[in-house]
Formats: C-alpha cells, structure tokens, sequence
C-alpha cells in the first residue's frame, strides 16, 4: 500500500500489487511474466519558487497511477553464452513528465492525461572464464502521449492528438 503526504498539497494512496510468475522449463531456460501497479508521488522540492513564478497556477501535479506488463524469455546457450528476449507495455493514468516554467531555468513535473510506453529487447551476453566479457543490447520502444499536459502550476496545454514523449527512444542499442 502507498501512502504519500505532502504538506499544503494533499495525501494521495494506492493499493500497488506486484506479481511475478517464473517457469523453467529446464536449467537454461526461464520465462517470466510481471505485473505490477504503479504509484509514484510527486517531488515537491522548491514549491515556493515554483508557485512564484511568472505565469504560475495553483493546479498541482498528480501521483503517476498505472499499470506495468513485462513478460520474457532468457537463455543460456553455453556457460559462457546466454540471450533474452522480453516485451514490455505501460499504461499510466495520469503519466508524469517536465516542463520548464517559462521564463525560468526551473524543471517541473508536469500530468499527461494518458501515457503508454510499448517495447522490444533483445540481449546477449558473453562472459566467459577470463578478464574479458560482452555485451549486445537492442531495443525498440515507444513512448506516447495522449490528452492534455496539466500541473505544474502551469497553465493547462489541451492537445487534440497523441504526442511522443521526449524520452521517447524508438531504437536503441549497445
């Protein structure tokens, strides 16, 4: 159970299950799936410099309240040699991100109405009996945006269409 209070701002809970199921089929071989409920408050550092800034409002931001899937396969080719694959989906309502209060160098959380994050990864490792080792990672993922951006004692900004989110990172990989 999460409980958070911040003074001048209210008390905000969750009920935040986490699950976690593994089955191995064999000693190489794992596969999961996770599911977890997501809470996480707000920081509420500089709130005085926050409300006092030029084109500040007194709508204040939300906990992040969502849902977290995970679901993967892991391998192990050789003692040295092992690989995974996972997949992943994020739902969050409200999602969280920043804004810069304008005229300001000061960062703020801000809500996004709705916010989905759906990805890929792809992963080898080669650790062998040695002083070296290596890694590949590659991943595909998507951050959206959908609805008005509110909070952050900022003005209210309605959108019409889904956004992508500025961490949004559509291919990454080492």
């Amino acid at each position: 159970y999460d409980n958070h209070y911040a003074g001048g701002i209210g008390t905000f809970s969750q009920f935040s299950p986490k699950v976690k199921l593994i089955y191995i089929p064999n000693m190489s071989t794992r596969a999961y799936a996770y599911y977890g409920r997501l809470f996480v408050p707000v920081l509420v550092e500089q709130l005085r410099e926050l409300t006092a800034a030029p084109g500040a409002v007194s709508q204040i931001t939300q906990p992040v309240r969502g849902e977290y899937f995970e679901v993967g396969l892991t391998h192990s080719f050789t003692e040295a040699l092992s690989g995974k694959v996972l997949g992943y989906y994020t739902q969050e309502n409200p999602g969280m991100d920043n804004s810069t209060i304008p005229g300001t160098n000061i960062q703020t959380a801000v809500n996004i109405q709705q916010i989905y994050v759906r990805g890929v990864e792809l992963g080898l490792n080669y650790d062998p009996v040695g002083p070296f080792s290596g890694y590949f990672n590659f991943a595909v993922s998507h951050a959206q945006g959908v609805g008005p951006t509110t909070g952050g004692f900022l003005p209210a900004q309605p959108t019409t269409t889904a956004f992508d989110l500025d961490h949004d990172q559509r291919i990454t990989y080492s």
